[in-house]
């Protein structure tokens, strides 16, 4: 969580000014792609649970520019943000009861988007060719059932 945190401030608490034009438009495009992430889910509407959204999003991208961010990666980040902020309140059903995020602790919720952030980290080392704007790993898997 520390290495997490210490990647926040390199790459996502700075200003404007020191990103280059091709953040600023990684960073506009997961601003753009967070608020159509899971809506009908009331935990996703909350503005705190979007902006950590958009930090992890935001700092993968940074720390993978063979493939930075393309969409889909979002919809990844969901459930596992939801499994890992569900063991912080077992007795609530966070798919549908966003008090829990209201009522949590900023530390908490530090730990709910570095745990997802790394967990991601992991579920797209193997499959990030499948994330890419060409996505050779998708055409590859199509071909072969041709």
């Amino acid at each position: 969580r520390s290495e997490y945190k210490d990647a926040i401030a390199q790459h996502y608490d700075i200003d404007d000014n020191a990103r280059t034009d091709a953040e600023q438009v990684t960073l506009r495009q997961v601003l753009v792609d967070v608020p159509r992430t899971a809506p009908t889910i009331p935990v996703f509407r909350n503005e705190r649970v979007r902006r950590s959204l958009a930090r992890l999003l935001y700092i993968w991208a940074m720390r993978h520019p063979a493939s930075s961010y393309v969409q889909g990666i979002n919809d990844l980040a969901t459930p596992l943000y939801l499994v890992f902020l569900s063991q912080y309140f077992p007795n609530t059903d966070v798919l549908q009861d966003d008090t829990c995020v209201q009522n949590a602790t900023d530390a908490l919720l530090q730990k709910v988007e570095a745990d997802t952030y790394w967990c991601l980290t992991k579920l797209l080392s193997g499959i990030q060719d499948h994330y890419t704007s060409d996505q050779p790993g998708v055409q590859r898997m199509v071909m072969r059932l041709e």
